[in-house]
């Protein structure tokens, strides 16, 4: 039995397409929002625990990253001197017995 055209509300029908259409970009655009606005939220809160575990870590520097840096310059300080400490009686004992030359002629041939 065929379907009778006139009965048929091609208008309608395609009035409702177009606000499906809608809907479906709609809800597009929104998830596109919320995913966008999901990744600043997340970088912010990196930056926050990277600052709160580093100081330093902050685009300008208060006192607190004034007091980590000088505590990181003098810890890396100390040990500096304590290792070139350590490694002297090494060192002196290389540069008496020749051994510092040895080991350059060595690479030379290298």
């Amino acid at each position: 039995m065929p379907i009778d055209e006139s009965l048929v509300d091609n208008e309608g029908m395609q009035q409702y397409q177009a606000d499906q259409l809608n809907y479906l970009d709609n809800s597009r655009q929104q998830e596109e929002a919320r995913q966008e606005f999901q990744k600043q939220d997340e970088q912010v809160e990196s930056q926050a625990l990277s600052e709160q575990a580093d100081p330093r870590n902050a685009d300008s520097w208060g006192m607190k990253a004034v007091a980590k840096e000088l505590q990181s310059v003098v810890t890396g300080g100390v040990q500096d001197t304590a290792s070139s400490m350590m490694t002297f009686p090494e060192r002196t004992v290389d540069a008496l017995t020749g051994e510092i030359q040895r080991e350059r002629k060595e690479k030379e041939l290298l």
